[in-house]
């Protein structure tokens, strides 16, 4: 509010010093001003407790609208951590869901090493038993 006063006081003061003064003095020694200067001084003025007023702003409206700007701040980073939140949900999820496919993928690559395996192994068996029953075969004829 210090800060607000001090300000308000520099402005004050330059824009007094802007305003020119062009009157003429009279004999006595007294300044006078013509009818349009001194309404160019009243406009002046007015301006500068225009400036004021708006600077002297009351301090309560200040600290509400601060207050409001102190809340939106923490709606947006309550919203923030929600999101944050969800994010890392989603991620170990997705992780999980990705070990889950890995393991799915090793069982079943092993299962297809293991019913090749089976089939390699009948068909080794299909052969012997061609090679034992074409023997008997041969065996029956030839005797």
């Amino acid at each position: 509010m210090k800060m607000l006063k001090n300000i308000s006081s520099i402005l004050l003061c330059c824009l007094l010093l802007a305003l020119p003064v062009t009157g003429y003095t009279s004999p006595t020694g007294e300044v006078l001003f013509t009818a349009p200067e001194i309404q160019q001084l009243k406009a002046k003025l007015d301006q500068v407790n225009r400036v004021l007023e708006l600077l002297n702003m009351d301090s309560t409206q200040q600290q509400v609208e601060l207050f409001k700007a102190k809340a939106e701040l923490q709606e947006l980073n309550n919203q923030l951590t929600q999101a944050l939140s969800g994010i890392k949900t989603a991620e170990s999820s997705l992780k999980a869901a990705s070990v889950s496919l890995e393991n799915a993928n090793k069982l079943l690559a092993q299962q297809s090493k293991e019913q090749k395996a089976a089939q390699n192994k009948l068909k080794i068996e299909r052969t012997v038993w061609q090679i034992v029953a074409g023997a008997a075969i041969y065996y029956a004829v030839t005797k």
